[in-house]
């Protein structure tokens, strides 16, 4: 059996393999798929649950990713990541390195 690449968020919020592709569409509206969305300046850190699996030669999946975009909506940079943790992680260091300050990984260096 193949890998799924696409999923859908359960009721605890946790992903899950949804291999219907209509359901999978409809999923798009759930506003849980929004982790957190900040503005520093002009710049907007967006953090969403994908749905898609971007693990594409394997590893586990790759669901959540956060953008940086201008004011206009130009893309400026993306990261993903494989969970939610690391996703609100990586979203937090965004927002603290555009803000000037150090991101929580550089805590007691």
């Amino acid at each position: 059996m193949r890998r799924p690449l696409l999923y859908v968020l359960n009721a605890d919020n946790e992903p899950e393999p949804e291999r219907d592709r209509l359901a999978w569409g409809l999923s798009i509206d759930d506003q849980r798929r929004v982790v957190q969305r900040d503005q520093v300046g002009e710049i907007v850190v967006s953090t969403v649950f994908t749905g898609i699996d971007y693990a594409f030669f394997g590893g586990d999946p790759v669901l959540w990713e956060t953008m940086l975009f201008d004011a206009d909506g130009k893309p400026l940079g993306q990261l993903r990541y494989t969970s939610r943790a690391e996703a609100l992680v990586g979203h937090a260091e965004f927002v603290a390195r555009l803000s000037g300050c150090a991101g929580p990984s550089e805590a007691g260096r």
